[in-house]
C-alpha cells in the first residue's frame, strides 16, 4: 500500500489537502466515497503520523471503514469502537466480542499510541468513565511481583467487571481455588492461570478453557477490565446520595399513589444494594451521578490527534434521529420507573464534536445540506465509480483503449502473484496491453499489482484509475472476522456447575439436594462421587462418570421442590404422569403437523446466479451455523409445504444476514416479504441495513412504524396493496387490518 499512498499523495486535489492538514483548523473535502475515501483517510494518517479519529454517522459505515483499513494495517494500528445506535440494544445484552473491541480501543487511546480509531456517532454520544479512571483500571503482574492480599485481588477483579465462577469457561470470568486464580480477560485468546505463593506471583500460564490444561509460561501480563465501564466502589459510594435524591424527586412528582409506590420500591432496592457495597445491575444508567464530568471517547485521545468526520450531511440527519430515539426510550423507562427522570444517558454528539479543540476535516459528497461550518479550506475532488464489467472482456478492452489514449495510469489490483499472471494472460487474449508491476507505479500504463481494495474508482482530472477483480469478474474476497476468540462453544457439563445446596434431579431417583463431591475407595480404587441427599436422610453417591443421569433442578416460579424418598414410589408415579402428559402433547402436535403437511404452499425456485452473487457480496466469512441455517431454510422454501422455523442466536451472531438471504430468495420469485420486529428503533435499524444490503438490486423497501408520518404510512400501505413495495420492515403496525399485500411470500 506504500506505493499507492505515495501515488495518491502527489495527485493535485489530494496534495492540496494533505499539505494543509496541520495548517488549517477546519477543512472540507468533497466528492469522496467508498474505497477512494478510505485510501485518502489512510494517506492522511501516513502524512500526520499521529492518532487519527474517523467519525461516521452509522455503525455500519464505521464497520465498513474498519474492514477496509484493516486490510492495509495490523490490528495494533486500526481500532473500532462499536456502539449500537439503539439505546435499548446498548444498555441490554452486548456481545463479548463488541465489549472486547471497545476495551482494546479505550486501552489503545489511553496509552497515547499512534494509530487509527473508527467510531460511529453513537460511540461519540456514549458516556464513559473518565480517562484517568480507566488508566487505573488494569492490573499488571509479573513473575515474582506481589499483590496486597488475595481478598484485595479478588475484590479488584470484581470491580473490573469479572464474574466469579467455580471454573473459568468464557471470557470475563475468574475462579479461585486455594492459591490459584484462573482468569479469562476479554482481550486474550486464552485464559490465564496465576499461581501464588502467599502474595507473590509464583507462575503465570495460559491454559485451554475446554481441557483446563496449562499451556505456555508467561513472564508478565496486563489484565484489562472485563467491561468498558469499570466503576470504582468509592465513586459509587459517594454517588449514592445523588441517586437517592433523583428518585426522591420522582416520588414527589408522582401523580398517583401507585406510581409513587413503584418509584419508592425501586429507590429502596437500589439504596439497599449500595448500602451493602453491591453494584446494582442498572448502575450504568447513573454514570452521570458517579462521574459528573461527562466523558466522551474524544477525552481519551491525544491532544494533537486529528479528526475526520465522514459523510457530514448524513451525520446531521442521523444525529437528529438518534436524539429522537433516545428521547422515546428514556421516556418509556422513566414511566416504568427503571430510570430516574433527571438523568442524561447519552451526550449530544454534534455538541461534543463542536466543543472539541481537535483539528478536523469534514467529508461530504456535496456542499449542500452541511449547515453552518467555519471552514479554512474546501477541496473538491472529482471521482467516478468504476464500471462493473462482469467478465465482459470486450468492454474492458474499450475502456483500456480510452485510458491508453488519455495517457492514464491504471492499476489493476489482484490477490496474489499467481492471480496477477492469470489476469495478465486474460488481458493478452483480448489484446489488452498490461504489465505486472512489483516495485513501482508506472505512469501512463495499465499495470497489475498485488493488493487489496474493496472497490475500484477513477480520478478523471488526474488521469488515474484503480480496478479490482470485483469490477472485472465480480469476484469478492471474503474476509474472516478479526479477533474472533469467543466461539459458540457447548455449555460446560461438569459438577463444577453445581453449588452445595443446589436442588438436582436424578433420572431414576428424583429430586434431591447436592451435598458436594466425595472421594470414596471401593475395591481398592479411588473415585470421585457426587453426594445427593434425599428425604428421610437417604444419601446417593453418583460416580462422576454417570453425571449425565443428574440435572440441575429448574423451576419457572422459583418454587422450592419437595424432596423424593430413595426407594419410594412417588418419583415413579411422577414420571408416569409426565409421560402421559407428554404423550397428549405429542398427539396434539402430530395432529397440528398433519394439518400443516396437508396444506399446499408456494415452492420457491432454486438458487439463481443473482442469489449466489447476493450471498457472495456478504463481506464476512459466514459461521458454520449461519451456512447450515441458510441451507436448511432455502431447502424448506423450495418445498411446496408451508415453512415454520425458529432461528435462535445471540446479539451479533448473524441472524439478520440469514433472514436477508431468505428474503432475497422470496423477492427474486416476484413475491413480497415482510420483516416483523418488536420495536420502532429496531425497525429503523433493520430498514437501514436492508437498504444498504439490497442497494445493488432494483427492489423497493418500505418501513412501517410510528417514526413514519401518517402520510408516509398510507403511501407504503397503498404500495404494498399494489405490489409496488417488495420488502417491508415494520413493528406490530404490519399486523393492522389496513395492511394488505398483493402477493406475500
Amino acid at each position: 500500500m506504500q506505493l499507492l499512498h505515495q501515488t495518491i499523495s502527489k495527485l493535485k486535489g489530494f496534495k492540496e489537502w494533505f499539505d494543509t492538514l496541520d495548517l488549517h483548523e477546519s477543512q472540507l473535502v468533497l466528492g469522496l466515497s467508498g474505497s477512494v475515501k478510505h485510501l485518502a483517510e489512510s494517506c492522511a494518517f501516513e502524512k500526520l503520523d499521529k492518532q487519527l479519529v474517523i467519525v461516521t454517522p452509522t455503525l455500519l459505515q464505521a464497520t465498513q471503514t474498519y474492514e477496509e483499513l484493516s486490510e492495509w494495517y495490523d490490528d495494533e494500528v486500526v481500532h473500532l469502537f462499536p456502539v449500537e445506535e439503539s439505546l435499548a440494544a446498548d444498555f441490554s445484552v452486548v456481545s463479548p466480542d463488541v465489549v472486547s473491541q471497545r476495551i482494546r480501543t479505550l486501552d489503545f487511546l489511553s496509552r497515547g499510541q499512534k494509530g487509527i480509531v473508527i467510531v460511529p456517532l453513537s460511540g461519540i454520544q456514549k458516556l464513559l468513565v473518565p480517562a484517568a479512571v480507566w488508566k487505573k483500571s488494569s492490573i499488571e503482574l509479573a513473575m515474582g511481583s506481589e499483590i496486597e492480599s488475595m481478598d484485595a485481588f479478588v475484590e479488584q477483579l470484581v470491580e473490573l467487571g469479572y464474574r466469579r465462577e467455580n471454573m473459568v469457561a468464557t471470557p470475563g470470568e475468574f475462579a479461585l481455588r486455594g492459591s490459584i486464580v484462573d482468569i479469562y480477560p476479554l482481550d486474550q485468546e486464552y485464559p490465564l492461570r496465576l499461581d501464588f505463593f502467599d502474595t507473590e506471583v509464583d507462575s503465570i500460564r495460559a491454559f485451554n478453557a475446554e481441557t483446563q490444561r496449562s499451556m505456555d509460561v508467561i513472564q508478565e501480563v496486563r489484565i484489562l477490565p472485563a467491561t468498558d465501564l469499570p466503576l470504582q466502589k468509592e465513586a459509587v459510594w459517594k454517588a449514592k446520595d445523588k441517586i437517592h435524591a433523583l428518585y426522591e424527586k420522582d416520588v414527589k412528582a408522582a401523580q398517583s399513589e401507585e406510581r409513587k409506590d413503584q418509584v419508592k420500591n425501586i429507590q429502596q432496592a437500589i439504596d439497599a444494594q449500595l448500602e451493602n457495597g453491591e453494584i446494582p445491575s442498572n448502575l450504568t444508567y447513573f454514570l452521570e451521578c458517579i462521574y459528573p464530568e461527562k466523558t466522551s471517547l474524544l477525552d481519551y485521545v491525544s491532544k494533537d490527534a486529528y479528526l475526520i468526520i465522514d459523510d457530514y450531511a448524513r451525520f446531521i440527519e442521523k444525529s437528529k434521529t438518534l436524539e429522537e430515539e433516545a428521547g422515546y426510550w428514556k421516556t418509556h423507562h422513566i414511566e416504568t420507573g427503571a430510570i430516574a427522570s433527571g438523568l442524561s444517558l447519552v451526550q449530544d454528539g454534534r455538541k461534543v464534536l463542536k466543543e472539541s479543540p481537535l483539528k478536523r476535516t469534514y467529508l461530504a459528497i456535496f456542499q449542500k445540506g452541511l449547515g453552518r461550518l467555519a471552514l479554512d479550506a474546501i477541496h473538491p475532488i472529482t471521482t467516478r465509480t468504476m464500471t462493473q464489467f462482469f467478465s465482459q472482456m470486450p468492454m474492458v478492452k474499450v475502456e483500456a483503449d480510452r485510458w491508453k489514449k488519455q495517457g492514464a495510469t491504471v492499476i489493476v489490483l489482484v490477490d496474489d502473484a499467481k492471480r496477477a499472471q492469470k489476469v495478465e494472460q486474460t488481458f493478452a487474449d483480448f489484446e489488452i496491453k498490461s504489465v505486472i508491476s512489483n516495485g513501482a507505479v508506472l505512469e501512463g500504463q495499465l499495470q497489475i499489482m498485488v493488493g487489496k481494495m474493496h472497490n475500484g474508482f477513477e480520478l478523471p482530472e488526474d488521469k488515474f484509475a484503480i480496478l479490482t477483480e470485483r469490477e472485472l469478474f465480480n469476484k469478492l474476497t471474503k474476509r474472516a472476522p478479526r479477533n474472533q476468540k469467543i466461539s459458540n462453544a457447548e455449555r460446560l457439563k461438569s459438577y463444577t456447575e453445581l453449588a452445595v445446596g443446589d436442588y438436582v434431579v436424578h433420572v431414576n431417583h428424583g429430586v434431591g439436594v447436592y451435598q458436594g463431591m466425595e472421594t470414596l475407595e471401593i475395591g481398592g480404587i479411588h473415585q470421585d462421587y457426587m453426594s445427593i441427599h434425599y428425604q428421610d436422610g437417604g444419601n446417593l453417591f453418583v460416580p462422576v462418570s454417570q453425571i449425565k443421569l443428574v440435572q440441575k433442578y429448574v423451576s419457572s416460579d422459583a418454587k422450592v421442590p419437595k424432596l423424593n424418598k430413595l426407594g419410594g414410589t412417588e418419583w415413579a408415579k411422577t414420571k408416569r404422569k409426565v409421560t402421559a402428559k407428554i404423550e397428549d402433547i405429542a398427539d396434539e402436535l402430530i395432529e397440528l403437523y398433519a394439518k400443516r403437511d396437508a396444506e399446499k404452499g408456494y415452492a420457491f425456485s432454486r438458487d439463481t446466479v443473482e442469489q449466489q452473487e447476493f450471498e457472495q457480496a456478504f463481506p464476512y466469512t459466514e459461521t458454520q451455523d449461519q451456512l447450515r441455517s441458510v441451507a436448511e431454510i432455502k431447502e424448506d422454501m423450495q418445498k411446496d409445504k408451508p415453512m415454520d422455523r425458529l432461528l435462535v442466536g445471540d446479539v451479533g451472531y448473524g441472524k439478520t444476514e440469514v433472514a436477508m438471504r431468505a428474503v432475497f430468495k422470496a423477492v427474486m420469485d416476484g413475491k413480497q416479504a415482510a420483516v416483523l420486529v418488536p420495536t420502532t428503533i429496531l425497525a429503523e435499524q433493520h430498514y437501514e441495513n436492508f437498504v444498504q444490503r439490497f442497494s445493488d438490486y432494483p427492489f423497493t423497501i418500505g418501513l412501517l412504524s410510528r417514526f413514519r408520518s401518517k402520510k408516509e404510512q398510507e403511501e407504503t400501505i397503498e404500495k404494498l396493496r399494489k405490489g409496488a413495495v417488495d420488502i417491508v420492515i415494520g413493528t406490530h403496525r404490519l399486523l393492522s387490518k389496513d395492511v394488505q399485500f398483493l402477493d406475500l411470500g
